[in-house]
């Protein structure tokens, strides 16, 4: 007498027997998709430098760079002297000052961006 398998008896019909080895192959087929598949690669970060331009307040002028002011008489020094010297001294300490401002306003002119 030939013996049947336990799982056959476990089943009992031919129904329930197809029916599990339907789910066994799904089974199978589905374990080994998973294995087929490719990793998800993740994201990597590369850092790469950028280059930002930050506006940095520089002088235009250095000091050395500055015209010396001239020298000029105080009002005890011009009321010392007489009205002809006095009158020349003021004159010649103006034509100064205004050079003297001129090479100034050049030296700003310099530093003023358009």
């Amino acid at each position: 007498m030939i013996r049947t398998p336990l799982i056959w008896r476990m089943l009992g019909s031919r129904r329930n027997l197809v029916f599990a080895y339907l789910v066994a192959t799904a089974l199978i087929v589905w374990l080994l998709a998973g294995c087929a598949s490719t990793p998800v690669a993740m994201p990597q970060v590369v850092n790469v430098p950028v280059e930002v331009k930050v506006p940095v307040p520089v002088p235009c002028a250095r000091r050395a760079d500055l015209p010396a002011p001239p020298d000029v008489l105080t009002a005890e020094q011009l009321t010392a002297l007489d009205d002809y010297r006095a009158v020349i001294t003021l004159e010649l300490q103006r034509r100064a000052l205004a050079r003297y401002s001129a090479e100034l306003a050049a030296l700003l002119a310099a530093c003023v961006a358009d």
